[in-house]
């Protein structure tokens, strides 16, 4: 009986881990190279992502630059790391004011996007909301993307950057 019960549980585990999972499709964010990438089953006639999908990503990367000017700002010994992270976030021309109190990125809406050969330049509008107040911003993002091999199968790298413009 043990034995039945064995072969009939070994065949399930099998059989679920041989599932073919080719035509999911699947985020990765690698926070070294701060990288997108999506994997597609068929590597032609990749559909463009809409303007929603640059909406979320700048809300992302927004909220955490502003996480870590308020890191900066309440730990002044750890600046030289975060001002690393920041680099992978912004230009260096771009200046940030200090931050003192926890913000929260709201309402993030594309008011104009441009495209300028394989870069796209968004035009962001946001809020900027803290306990006593919420002010609305705007910042451009820079945005690459670029058709990548990984895994035999073709997908896209996508990279955000804040810039002064």
């Amino acid at each position: 009986m043990k034995t039945i019960f064995y072969n009939i549980a070994l065949s399930v585990m099998i059989l679920s881990c041989a599932s073919d999972h080719k035509m999911e499709s699947v985020a990765v964010a690698m926070e070294e190279a701060d990288i997108v990438v999506e994997k597609m089953a068929v590597p032609v006639a990749i559909a463009k992502p809409d303007v929603t999908a640059y909406e979320t990503l700048a809300t992302k990367k927004l909220q955490e630059l502003y996480d870590l000017k308020l890191l900066q700002g309440q730990h002044p010994e750890f600046t030289a790391d975060i001002d690393l992270q920041l680099k992978k976030l912004k230009e260096a021309v771009l200046q940030i004011g200090t931050i003192s109190e926890k913000v929260q990125i709201k309402n993030v809406v594309a008011i104009v996007k441009q495209k300028i050969d394989s870069v796209e330049h968004l035009q962001v509008q946001f809020d900027l909301v803290t306990t006593a107040e919420t002010k609305k911003d705007t910042i451009t993002a820079r945005i690459k993307r670029k058709r990548i091999q990984v895994d035999g199968q073709s997908s896209f790298e996508t990279k955000l950057l804040f810039i002064k413009e």
